[in-house]
């Protein structure tokens, strides 16, 4: 599903750059489980005072009235609408020189880290053929393991809940008479090892969330959630809401009809890492769930200067919890994408930042700090070329200082920076593009010592 979103939003971000490219290359939660009801952080969540009841899906109908959900509300918390204090270490931040760790021809992107933070997983453009190798690389002794070979993107490859092996969307072989390809579900505990979860999978009546492999089902969507094999609950989290999120949008772009039959009208879901909330966004929709009270409200992320409603397509939490970031922008459907911002949620606040030192007012990429307070963000530093600066986020206050601004990075499609589980690096693409060239040159990944670093050496 994710695939086909955000294939639509970068085909509207970078289409000249890739023709570019391509040159070269309340009650108790029925069903639900867990079920938690304070965050990771120890504070409430936004809540609503009320209870409430990817392959782009061919263009359906206008479905029974929406359920329209209570605008987010701040939490009475004792914060006063004030984050809590946070030391500013921002001048004291030191990170090293970017280190070349592997280089190849063919494309190659960052899906993550595996839960060791010492092996990075990787997804690499296969010579000749249209399908990509996932696989993880150990930055220590350069061991690789492949653990599956299928047509997919970084931003749909990722551990699995345990981090014994990874998970992944495919795209799945055609069938007669439908329009586009399915999305395959699937799993690989190691090489030869892959094994389907969900054929197909329906993506109005359930959602992957690759950030916290996670499998959000719909109990009230038509013909109910897809069932799942035993062992997709001890690789994912599977959470089953009494809910179906489509039953909550209302016109917004059309005055007389709610938005079908679109890439962009497909929800994605983001958990939050304690499992207790929640966020379903779909263009141009915002919404939190609370399982534990089955509440849900909606986020309003205001109108752009361009007069349309913003939207989001990337959306994840930050490791404690408190934060959920966006990619954000906004245009009529069928529109290119103006700019790319960053926006901040505070869910003890409630309040929203929007956060963009990219020169060209594009945001490509973020990535958390293990501990939740920082982002690294990766902006746009020409019109023409896919080359950008990283940039060091604080999540309080939304200040922005250039990281290591003597350097320059071309991204890879998707994903292109990732900071390590509680340890000590940064991996980015950092692909050469030189400036006499039309296209990248030679495919590369770096690591970027980091302050937070441990006393093993690399």
């Amino acid at each position: 599903m994710r695939e086909r979103i955000r294939t639509t939003i970068i085909a509207a971000l970078t289409l000249g750059v890739l023709a570019l490219l391509l040159a070269s290359c309340g009650p108790e939660t029925r069903g639900a489980e867990p079920v938690v009801g304070e965050s990771a952080s120890g504070g409430a969540a936004l809540q609503s005072p009320i209870n409430t009841p990817t392959p782009t899906p061919p263009p359906s109908q206008p479905g029974p009235t929406p359920t329209r959900v209570p605008l987010c509300t701040p939490p009475d918390n004792g914060t006063d609408g004030q984050p809590p204090a946070e030391e500013d270490v921002l001048d004291a931040l030191a990170f090293g020189d970017p280190q070349v760790i592997l280089t190849d021809t063919a494309p190659i992107d960052i899906a993550g880290w595996m839960p060791d933070g010492r092996s990075l997983l990787l997804v690499r453009q296969l010579p000749r053929q249209q399908a990509q190798a996932i696989e993880s690389y150990d930055i220590r002794s350069g061991r690789t393991m492949r653990y599956a070979e299928a047509i997919t993107w970084a931003g749909q490859v990722f551990p699995l809940a345990q981090g014994q092996g990874v998970g992944f969307m495919a795209q799945a072989e055609t069938v007669e008479g439908q329009l586009s390809p399915g999305v395959d579900l699937k799993i690989s505990h190691g090489p030869g090892q892959v094994e389907p979860v969900v054929r197909g999978v329906p993506f109005r009546a359930m959602a992957v969330d690759p950030t916290t492999a996670s499998l959000v089902r719909y109990a009230q969507a038509p013909g109910g959630p897809p069932a799942l094999p035993p062992q997709a609950r001890q690789d994912f989290r599977v959470l089953t809401v009494p809910v179906d999120p489509y039953l909550w949008k209302y016109p917004t772009y059309f005055p007389d009809r709610i938005e079908t039959g679109y890439s962009g009208d497909v929800f994605q879901a983001a958990v939050r890492p304690d499992g207790a909330m929640v966020a379903f966004y779909a263009d141009p929709y915002l919404f939190l769930y609370d399982l534990a009270t089955e509440r849900a409200c909606e986020v309003d992320l205001g109108v752009a200067e361009n007069g349309q409603p913003r939207f989001t397509w990337d959306a994840r939490w930050s490791p404690d919890g408190r934060y959920l970031a966006m990619l954000t922008s906004a245009r009529f459907p069928g529109e290119l994408l103006p700019f790319a911002d960053l926006t901040i949620l505070d869910s003890f606040t409630g309040r929203t930042r929007t956060v963009n030192p990219s020169p060209q007012r594009l945001v490509d990429a973020f990535t958390w700090s293990p501990n939740g307070q920082w982002l690294i963000l990766q902006g746009r530093l020409e019109h023409g070329r896919l080359v950008n600066q990283l940039h060091l986020v604080n999540a309080a206050d939304g200040n922005a200082v250039p990281l290591l601004p003597n350097y320059s990075f071309a991204p890879g499609v998707s994903n292109g920076v990732s900071w390590a589980p509680a340890k000590s690096f940064v991996a980015l693409s950092c692909h050469v593009w030189p400036e006499n060239t039309p296209f990248i040159t030679e495919q590369r990944i770096c690591l970027i010592p980091t302050p937070l670093r441990d006393k093993d050496p690399l």
